[in-house]
């Protein structure tokens, strides 16, 4: 696949003025346009398989010509680990990104094909990203597990080594409660061990996750113990950068029959829609075809996302402001998230602010 390198001739079209207001506004960057996964009721609209992507060269151009005070992360309507060409993957990408705006660009994935050892290898052996010396929080920020991808994984999983059923820490010789679980091989604090699934005295499996143990009663651990784990993890870890581990959104045991995912969003349910969308920001995305405003407003049945991308040109040049947020709240966005909305989800977002100004869309106050 060549890339069409359309971004950066229309970027060329616009006035250095005019490029530094895109870019304070930008709030992610879409490495690609489309994805491999491709799920039907894909919040965010990712057409399937890949067609275009920004080049190495072309992002760190861009990166290195403005500022990004914004920039949430390396995809949109895409996924980031679908990023590899001219040699370079992800990784590499995120290297550059990271190491020009000197902070980590937040990465969200559902996993594509032939990426289930690269995922589990940080979920399992350890994820924290440092930065100048400071913990940026964990290196994959949030994985999407659904009916899709979860035998991928879970296969991927029994096969990796010391995670085999055969490799697993076996013991008989443990009560639950105890200070100190005795195996043949080792003594392990039972404060580091965690257990998602009921049993009795059957047989102890115990495998290693990140800096504690996860142990299944009576069967091999198997990555639903790991998602669980780190449902826990995330529920009870408060919201320091140090603490926090990667966020398991969890499709797989929460989506009903005829979803992948657990909000009913797109065409094929706009007379059934969900009441909140995905969106979290409104401002800025770059993608391969150009940049574009985003706007997040209800479902509908005519926009049955909850935001449409609107094309920015020299000619009819205007920008959705990614500062909004301080109209609406009178307060700055750091002062907001500091007051217990960790993350500013489509579900605070709407909940929050879309309910109590009573507003359809926010057109009377984009431009304002």
């Amino acid at each position: 696949m060549n890339p069409s390198h359309t971004l950066i001739e229309k970027l060329s079209k616009f006035t250095e003025k005019q490029r530094k207001i895109i870019y304070e506004n930008t709030f992610s960057i879409q490495l690609t346009k489309g994805c491999s996964i491709a799920c039907f009721d894909c919040g965010a609209g990712a057409k399937p398989k890949l067609s275009d992507y920004i080049t190495p060269d072309e992002l760190t151009e861009i990166l290195t010509e403005g500022k990004f005070p914004h920039l949430n992360g390396l995809y949109h309507a895409s996924d980031p680990l679908d990023y590899d060409f001219e040699g370079t993957d992800y990784l590499e990408i995120h290297k550059i990104a990271s190491k020009i705006l000197q902070s980590k660009p937040y990465i969200a994935t559902a996993v594509p094909k032939g990426k289930e050892e690269f995922v589990l290898k940080y979920l399992l052996h350890g994820n924290y990203e440092k930065i100048n010396g400071w913990v940026q929080g964990p290196f994959i920020n949030r994985v999407s597990v659904m009916k899709t991808n979860y035998n991928r994984i879970q296969k991927t999983f029994e096969q990796m080594e010391g995670y085999k059923e055969e490799d697993q820490i076996q013991t008989k010789n443990w009560k639950k409660n105890d200070e100190i679980i005795i195996t043949n091989e080792k003594s392990l604090k039972a404060e580091t061990i965690y257990s998602f699934n009921e049993g009795t005295d059957e047989n102890l499996f115990i495998v290693p996750v990140w800096s504690h143990y996860v142990a299944s009663i009576g069967k091999p651990v198997d990555f639903k113990d790991v998602m669980e784990y780190y449902k826990y993890r995330q529920k009870n870890s408060g919201h320091y950068l140090s603490n926090t581990p990667t966020e398991i959104a969890d499709h797989y045991s929460d989506s009903k029959p005829g979803q992948i995912h657990n909000k009913k969003l797109g065409e094929k349910f706009k007379d059934d829609l969900s009441d909140e969308g995905i969106g979290c920001a409104h401002g800025v995305i770059l993608t391969p075809k150009g940049a574009y405003n985003i706007q997040t407003q209800r479902p509908t049945p005519d926009n049955p996302l909850g935001w449409k991308p609107e094309e920015i040109t020299p000619n009819n040049f205007k920008v959705t402001p990614y500062k909004f947020y301080q109209k609406i709240h009178g307060e700055k966005l750091e002062g907001f998230l500091k007051k217990g909305n960790h993350r500013l989800t489509g579900e605070s977002f709407i909940k929050d602010v879309l309910t109590k100004i009573r507003l359809k869309t926010f057109d009377d106050i984009l431009y304002s």
